[in-house]
């Protein structure tokens, strides 16, 4: 069987924050991103992985379409 993993985009804070919390919380694998804080995204990480999850967090900026593809 396949290992659901959710993309969240923006998840190192705000709604995606809480939206990767809730699903850490049902023991679903999370992937994250973030711009520029990677400090605050490992954080985020941590905190997800406590809580039983997998977690990662990726660097990517949304409004830069050369980042998407790469």
């Amino acid at each position: 069987m396949k290992k659901l993993v959710i993309l969240i985009t923006g998840g190192s804070q705000g709604i995606g924050k809480a939206i990767a919390e809730k699903l850490a919380n049902e023991h679903v694998a999370v992937a994250i991103t973030y711009a520029g804080n990677k400090a605050k995204a490992e954080k985020v990480v941590d905190g997800l992985k406590e809580m039983g999850a997998e977690a990662a967090a990726f660097q990517f900026d949304l409004h830069d379409f050369s980042s998407v593809k790469n």
